[in-house]
């Protein structure tokens, strides 16, 4: 699947349409609570993030203003107050891949430069190398920290990333497969090269 890629197989007749990426799964009650929440709050579209989004993904939305690009309601028609929500939703709307695959498309989306994302980790990553290297008992109390991150940021939030004990846990290790995965994506002729926009979301409608 890809974020920019998307379905209408769920739209709503009359006022909202419901999009999804290609492959999430969006629940009959979360479709019909979704809807009359924008419908009761005069939303023009409401993003419906994941609960259950990958860690990398949760991060990245975390520091976004924006939904993580797997389904949102739509109003239909000429909208002249643009107001747009988000949500997180129980349901699992992400499908079961890669959870970097589709992020350079979204993060093109989002007016983010790729290189510069991956560039950020890799920095902070490189520190934490450094700070073991330079002293076993500091440095190991940094690596500690750097594993904890992910806990810290997503305690007490709705958000239950799926694989949040593998990544924190193993994040020394899994961290720079991230890197190399989103970079790959985003190299040329790479889907995440192919980017839709809806309201920079990173996904569009289609009909």
């Amino acid at each position: 699947w890809s974020s920019d890629v998307c379905s209408s197989d769920l739209r709503e007749p009359g006022v909202y349409d419901v999009v999804t990426a290609d492959g999430a799964v969006l629940s009959p009650p979360t479709r019909r609570a979704a809807i009359a929440h924008a419908r009761d709050h005069d939303l023009a579209a409401v993003d419906l993030i994941p609960a259950d989004l990958p860690v990398v993904r949760a991060m990245d939305v975390a520091r976004s203003a924006h939904g993580a690009g797997f389904a949102a309601v739509v109003r239909t028609g000429h909208v002249p107050d643009p107001r747009v929500g988000r949500v997180v939703v129980p349901s699992h709307l992400t499908p079961r891949a890669p959870a970097c695959r589709g992020r350079a498309a979204w993060l093109r989306a989002e007016g983010v430069s790729v290189v510069q994302t991956v560039t950020r980790s890799m920095c902070v990553y490189a520190l934490v190398v450094l700070a073991l290297l330079s002293d076993v008992h500091w440095g190991s109390i940094t690596v500690i920290a750097y594993c904890a991150v992910p806990y810290v940021v997503f305690a007490r939030t709705p958000l239950s990333p799926r694989d949040l004990h593998r990544m924190a846990l193993l994040r020394p290790v899994l961290t720079p497969y991230t890197w190399w995965r989103t970079l790959w994506e985003d190299g040329p002729g790479r889907p995440g090269r192919a980017v839709g926009t809806a309201a920079g979301t990173g996904w569009a409608p289609t009909r």
